[in-house]
C-alpha cells in the first residue's frame, strides 16, 4: 500500500501536467475550431483512453518486461533520426506497419489451433530469434566497426539514397505491399518514378544554389581577404623591412591556393549540371549522385577550409562558430 503523502504528491503532479499548455491540448483547441465540438470531445476522450491504457500497462509491470527482455527491448528501440524539414515519416510508417502485419499474420498462422499454444509460441520465438539474431549488435551502432560487421553478416547495407531508391520495387517488396492491398504494382512503380524525380530535383537545385553562393560571395570574400593580407604585408615591410610577416603570408598563400581549387571545383560542378544526361530513371539517379553531389563535397570541403582561415568579418555567411555559440 502507498503511503498517502506519496499518493497526494503524485495527483497534485499529474493534475498540474494535465492542466499545463502542451501539444495534447493544442491538438484538442485545433481539432474543436476546424471541425467543431463534437471533434474536440471526441479528440479529447482519445487522448485520455490512450493515457489511461498506458498509465495502465506501466502500473502490471508491462514496461518491466521490456526492460528485461533482450527481444523485446531491441524491437522497441527502433526510431526515426532526423528526417528532413520538408519530409514525414508517413512513408516509412506505411512500410513498417505493412511489414508487421506481414509478421505478425505468419505468426498467427502458425499459432491458430495450436494443441499447446505456449508451447507452439516458445517454439516459434526460439525459431524466429535464431534465424534472425544476425541483426542484433551489441557494440556501437554509429561506428564504422558495425559496417564491417554487418557485411561481414551479409547484412545489406544502403549507405544513401541513390542506393536505397531501388530496393523500393524489388519483387518482393511489390508483393508484399499488394498482397495487404497498401499499394497496386502500378503504383508502385509511379511512387518510384517520384521518388527518383524528386531527388534529382533537388540535387540540381541545390549544386546550382552552391555554384551562385561561390561564384557570387565566396570567391569574392576570400580574395578581398587576400588581398588585405597582401597589403598588411607592404605596409608592414615599408615601416618595418625586418619586420616578421610569416603569419600574414602563410594565410594569404594558403587561401589562393584554396581560393583556386574551389574555383576549379565550383567550374567542374556548373559543367557537371549543364551537361546532366536528359534521361529518366535509374541512370539519372547514379549520375546526379555519383556526379553531381560527389563533385558538390569537393566544393563543400574547399569551402570549410576557407571558412577557418578567412576572417569572420569578410566571411559573407554565418560560421559554424556563430551558428553553434552565438545563441
Amino acid at each position: 500500500m502507498l503511503p498517502l503523502d506519496t499518493v497526494l504528491t503524485f495527483f497534485v503532479t499529474a493534475l498540474m501536467l494535465a492542466l499545463a499548455p502542451g501539444p495534447d491540448i493544442i491538438f484538442v483547441l485545433t481539432q474543436s475550431a476546424l471541425y467543431g465540438m463534437r471533434a474536440g470531445v471526441a479528440t479529447t476522450l482519445g487522448l485520455i483512453s490512450g493515457l489511461c491504457f498506458h498509465t495502465t500497462i506501466v502500473a502490471v509491470g508491462v514496461a518491466g518486461i521490456f526492460m528485461t527482455s533482450p527481444l523485446a527491448f531491441t524491437g522497441n528501440k527502433f526510431e526515426f533520426r532526423m528526417p528532413g524539414s520538408s519530409q514525414s515519416i508517413a512513408g516509412p510508417n506505411t512500410i513498417l506497419n505493412t511489414i508487421m502485419a506481414e509478421e505478425l499474420g505468419r505468426f498467427a498462422d502458425r499459432l491458430t489451433g495450436a494443441a499447446d499454444f505456449q508451447q507452439a509460441l516458445n517454439i516459434l520465438l526460439r525459431e524466429v530469434f535464431q534465424r534472425h539474431r544476425r541483426i542484433i549488435f551489441g557494440g556501437n551502432g554509429y561506428d564504422s566497426a558495425w559496417m564491417a560487421e554487418a557485411e561481414r553478416r551479409g547484412l545489406v547495407n544502403l549507405p544513401n539514397t541513390a542506393a536505397a531508391l531501388p530496393a523500393y520495387i524489388l519483387p518482393k517488396n511489390v508483393a508484399l505491399m499488394t498482397k495487404h492491398g497498401v499499394y497496386t504494382t502500378s503504383e508502385m512503380m509511379a511512387r518510384h518514378e517520384i521518388h527518383m524525380e524528386k531527388y534529382c530535383k533537388l540535387i540540381s537545385i541545390e549544386a546550382a544554389t552552391l555554384v551562385d553562393m561561390v561564384q557570387h560571395s565566396i570567391l569574392h570574400a576570400a580574395s578581398r581577404y587576400e588581398g588585405v593580407l597582401c597589403q598588411t604585408i607592404l605596409q608592414k615591410k615599408q615601416a618595418l623591412p625586418h619586420a616578421d610577416c610569416r603569419v600574414e603570408t602563410a594565410l594569404a598563400e594558403s587561401i589562393l591556393t584554396l581560393n583556386g581549387e574551389l574555383l576549379d571545383d565550383t567550374v567542374a560542378l556548373k559543367t557537371a549540371l549543364e551537361t546532366a544526361p536528359e534521361t529518366d530513371g535509374e541512370h539519372m539517379l547514379r549520375y546526379y549522385h555519383d556526379t553531381i553531389f560527389a563533385q558538390m563535397n569537393k566544393v563543400r570541403a574547399s569551402i570549410d577550409k576557407l571558412e577557418t582561415l578567412v576572417a569572420g568579418d569578410y566571411w559573407p555567411y554565418p560560421r559554424y562558430t556563430d551558428l553553434l555559440f552565438s545563441v
